[in-house]
């Protein structure tokens, strides 16, 4: 089944802030976490279930609206 996002919350974040990301079928193996990337640049997962994720949000983003995308 592949990772289908569902919902992140907050809407907004910052640079070094926190959102979370649910949804299904995130992959987890506990050598490496899932790849999760906001507009282009990679975050970096402090959380990961297989309906959840957490993620830093990356510097270098311009503002406004960017996707989130979980590699499966």
């Amino acid at each position: 089944m592949p990772a289908r996002v569902t919902a992140v919350h907050p809407l907004r974040a910052i640079e070094g802030g926190r959102i979370g990301i649910e949804g299904s079928g995130f992959p987890i193996d506990e050598s490496t976490p899932p790849v999760v990337r906001i507009g282009d640049a990679p975050a970096r997962v402090v959380f990961a279930s297989p309906r959840r994720l957490d993620v830093i949000v990356p510097s270098g983003l311009e503002g406004g609206r960017a996707p989130v995308r979980v590699a499966a």
